[in-house]
């Protein structure tokens, strides 16, 4: 009787947990999307999109030289979840803090920042960057002070070179494995050579990475570019090409 229970039990459990990750995946999908309205200025191989996000205001906790990408994004989360939570202090226009917190409502994606990868040891970034996206209920003077290592910081508009894919995001080698594909797609564009990447890998998260499945979880993984890009602008707005 027991080898029978068991395969019903495991059917039931991922029943259970698939139920539930649908659940969460609509649920966050109502979302408040503060930078949905992102701009495509071109689409290269691999499925890569070259965006103009517009400019925007986070809550960001910058773990420097973490042990692993990893351990930093966890960090990361973590303390921009509690500011986001009411780890927090309400500044009124004028006098002292009132003593009171706050507890705001949560955006998506969440946007993590990859720092150049220690050239030594090729695993480790020498800083990782988590940001929660300040919805439109926010003024900036309404914003509370943060408590420990958040900060409020603006991000002014920028471009990015984005790939979507599903699954795992905080994954070293997943990171570098896709960074490197949308380098390749870069370099196979014939304007490749007004296409400035940076250091800095941006992942953005949609869904939660264990209540939501793999499957239908969305992410995205972007390659800063040379923010000056009028002159790019200029050509892909007025030279009929494709790619």
């Amino acid at each position: 009787m027991l080898p029978l229970v068991l395969p019903g039990a495991v059917v039931a459990l991922a029943a259970l947990r698939y139920g539930i990750g649908a659940i969460a995946y609509k649920e966050e999908n109502k979302l408040e999307h503060p930078i949905e309205n992102f701009k495509i200025i071109d689409h290269l191989n691999g499925g890569v999109e070259v965006r103009r996000y517009p400019p925007h205001t986070v809550a960001v906790s910058t773990i420097k030289e973490p042990y692993s990408m990893e351990l930093g994004r966890a960090l990361g989360i973590r303390e921009v979840t509690q500011y986001i939570q009411g780890k927090n202090i309400i500044k009124p226009f004028w006098g002292n803090p009132t003593g009171k917190n706050l507890t705001m409502h949560f955006t998506t994606p969440i946007e993590t920042t990859v720092h150049d990868f220690d050239k030594r040891h090729g695993t480790t970034p020498s800083k990782v960057s988590v940001a929660l996206i300040m919805g439109s209920d926010y003024r900036k003077a309404h914003y509370p002070t943060p408590i420990g290592n958040v900060k409020i910081q603006h991000v002014p508009a920028r471009y990015l070179a984005v790939q979507h894919f599903h699954g795992q995001i905080a994954s070293r080698k997943v990171v570098q494995r896709r960074r490197n594909a949308i380098m390749n797609s870069i370099r196979q564009s014939p304007y490749s050579h007004k296409f400035v990447p940076q250091k800095e890998t941006v992942l953005l998260g949609y869904h939660d990475p264990i209540l939501v499945p793999g499957v239908i979880r969305k992410n995205e993984i972007g390659v800063v570019l040379e923010q000056d890009q009028t002159e790019l602008i200029r050509i892909l707005t007025t030279t009929p090409h494709s790619i």
